[in-house]
């Protein structure tokens, strides 16, 4: 048996045995993310995020046995990411269709980004406070990070990180938490004035 192998059958266990853990989800969905990352086209990362899909659900499930009885179970946790991937695919894909000139580059220019004035760290808070406040109506905050850490740069950093905004929105600095407040702040004074 070949660790790949090893691995897949120990993942296959704890669909049925419904280890529903989050932080297990999580490294799961990156996992997936980082597998997703090394797929070019739309249509083979649409085709093994349908493989992924029919394999978890495939997976027979032990009735009544379960980590946490209040959340939700490990399969449906990754049947929704990924039905949301592939979602996110096809949106993408059908706007790209409208806008052929994005199609052929695989980066974005530095002029199409958003350029944010506060530092990844900042920025990484301010986004996880509009993701759980449902301003940003994502289900997984991964998706979220990946897609700002793509569309994104900011002072310090040209191409943040999707894994290290997540990392410190979850963790943050008191002065990085006092200026993600202060720059809600000025939006809440500029608001106030129109």
């Amino acid at each position: 048996m070949t660790a790949c192998e090893a691995i897949s059958e120990v993942k296959d266990l704890l669909v049925s045995m419904n280890f529903n853990s989050c932080a297990l989800a999580s490294q799961w969905i990156g996992d997936m993310v980082n597998t997703l990352n090394g797929i070019g086209e739309t249509k083979d990362r649409t085709a093994q995020l349908s493989k992924w899909q029919k394999e978890i659900n495939q997976i027979p499930v032990k009735p009544n046995i379960v980590l946490k009885p209040n959340c939700v179970s490990l399969r449906d946790q990754l049947s929704q990411w990924i039905i949301e991937e592939i979602q996110y695919l096809e949106t993408r894909q059908r706007l790209l269709s409208v806008a052929p000139g994005f199609k052929s580059r695989t980066s974005i220019n530095d002029e199409e980004k958003l350029n944010f004035s506060v530092s990844v760290n900042v920025l990484a808070i301010l986004i996880r406070a509009a993701h759980e406040s449902k301003l940003i109506l994502n289900k997984h905050g991964t998706t979220v990070f990946n897609t700002v850490s793509k569309f994104s740069s900011t002072l310090q950093a040209k191409n943040p990180g999707a894994k290290s905004m997540d990392k410190k929105s979850h963790d943050p600095e008191r002065s990085h938490k006092a200026k993600a407040i202060n720059a809600l702040q000025d939006m809440i004074r500029l608001i106030q004035d129109y």
